[in-house]
């Protein structure tokens, strides 16, 4: 079955992805010939509001780095599979970049169940797979996560972020957590049963729904007659907009904050203007640059993501909060190649997991221990108003 679908995503788009010329090679392939790098991104199916765009932003750093040059004397090239947000396919993509393509390492899982799969065709494949989203560590251990990495804060970040504004804001004492029943949703759970000691909020109603649901509208009544303070919104895709768009039919008016991924031009279409105008949501660094303080550790990073996607001729403002993920995926991938001196997998995790990478989206300082290693808090808190998202709120734990 696994196969039948890996055959249709194939179908669904092209291959290949390629940004430059040759045709391809071994991971120790001679000098001139490509340094081939996998995708493996959601293209299609639920995950799609975010493969999409993490996609173009790794082709945006791919056409860079070959303008200027490419790495080691050589062109870096991406071959990309369509994942169609399934699980099972990733499995089969990614022992399919690994044994058929001939990649040095694999970037893209963008979702939890998707890449919690690729940790587990990690082991067989054994080439670096750096994730560019879902909940960083995803439940598993460092043995378990040997060749994996990851280019997105812990999404526990993001409660952080709120924590913070709600303090400064001193109106919210409670809150409710509505979202899709999936790997996902653990996180804020995980999160407030791991901090509700020392919290000057609470937590009066988790409640999640069927992912897929059409309308929750029971589990969407139990959140409003909690009566909290401010409702998280927490669900990628479809479900997230299910979710408002229940709780606006119910009457609920109570602010709504969402989690990271929600502010792309694809989930504005999913929501449309009207749902999502007066939400709050985490954003990262990139979609507020021109708000950013002089000495923001990111900003050059910033400044040469968004030169990149423009050569490219993709949107690099309007809410792409996956495109740097997919950027930063990548150029971490090749920061490890320029250490390592070399494709051969393992010198490369090995320079991967001591890396210390600026990128977009945050400083990763990793270890043997923690292959993430963000540091500080790199979630905004942005305010939809006129059709816009607006920065209200930048969180001192992200001047790391």
């Amino acid at each position: 079955m696994a196969s039948k679908k890996l055959g249709a995503a194939l179908g669904a788009i092209a291959l290949m992805l390629t940004a430059c010329g040759g045709s391809g090679g071994e991971a120790g392939g001679s000098a001139g010939e490509p340094i081939r790098i996998g995708g493996a991104y959601s293209v299609s199916g639920a995950f799609a509001t975010l493969g999409v765009e993490a996609n173009e932003g790794a082709e945006a750093y791919v056409k860079c780095r070959n303008d200027s040059g490419g790495v080691l004397g050589r062109p870096l090239e991406l071959v990309s599979i369509d994942t169609a947000s399934d699980p099972q396919v990733v499995l089969d993509a990614v022992q399919r970049l690994a044994d058929r393509d001939g990649v040095v390492g694999i970037v893209g899982p963008e979702g939890t169940p998707t890449t919690i799969a690729a940790i587990q065709a990690s082991r067989t494949a054994q080439v670096p797979i750096i994730s560019n989203g879902g909940s960083w560590p995803f439940g598993q251990t460092p043995e378990q996560l040997e060749w994996v990495f990851s280019t997105t804060p812990p999404t526990q970040q993001i409660m952080d972020g709120y924590v913070e504004w709600w303090t400064k804001r001193g109106d919210v004492k409670t809150f409710a957590v509505i979202g899709a029943d999936t790997p996902f949703l653990a996180v804020p759970r995980q999160w407030y049963e791991a901090k509700k000691d020392f919290l000057a909020v609470k937590m009066v109603a988790f409640v999640p729904f069927p992912p897929g649901a059409v309308d929750p509208v029971a589990e969407a009544t139990t959140i409003r007659d909690a009566n909290p303070d401010f409702i998280i919104s927490w669900s990628s895709g479809p479900d997230q907009a299910t979710a408002l768009r229940t709780l606006s039919r119910l009457g609920v008016d109570v602010p709504i904050g969402m989690n990271g991924g929600v502010t792309s031009d694809v989930f504005g279409r999913i929501a449309g203007p009207e749902l999502l105008a007066g939400k709050y949501a985490a954003t990262y660094p990139p979609e507020s640059l021109e708000d950013l303080p002089a000495d923001y550790p990111l900003t050059q990073t910033i400044k040469e993501y968004t030169s990149c996607m423009q050569t490219a001729g993709f949107d690099s403002k309007s809410g792409a909060s996956s495109a740097y993920l997919g950027y930063d995926a990548v150029a971490s991938l090749v920061q490890g190649i320029e250490t390592a001196g070399s494709v051969e997998p393992h010198a490369l995790r090995n320079a991967l997991e001591t890396q210390t990478y600026v990128g977009a989206s945050a400083v990763y300082k990793r270890t043997p221990q923690n292959h993430n290693g963000a540091q500080g808090i790199n979630y905004n808190i942005s305010e939809n108003a006129n059709g816009a998202w607006s920065l209200v709120h930048l969180p001192t734990g992200g001047r790391s």
